[in-house]
């Protein structure tokens, strides 16, 4: 559901837009590797909740994994159950 684009510097260069493009392929969001996040949508609306809860997963992530504890993934079917959610 995550999209990953790697660092190229400070994105300014035109010739990056289609890296970014192929980078995003058929998803909502992205992760722009040590720079940042990118959300789109159908409206406004729609990109504003998808960065929101990226910006809210990455938090919680670190917030997490500050703590020293093991990270427990969750089987993939409740997984896939709380995306459909």
């Amino acid at each position: 559901r995550i999209a990953y684009h790697d660092f190229e510097g400070i994105t300014l260069e035109n010739d990056e837009r289609e890296r970014m493009v192929a980078s995003l392929g058929s998803k909502n969001v992205m992760i722009l590797r040590n720079h940042g996040l990118l959300a789109c949508g159908v409206t406004v609306a729609d990109a504003f909740a998808e960065l929101y809860n990226l910006q809210r997963a990455c938090e919680v992530q670190v917030a997490l994994q500050s703590t020293g504890a093991p990270v427990i993934v969750p089987e993939r079917a409740i997984a896939g159950r709380v995306a459909q959610q």
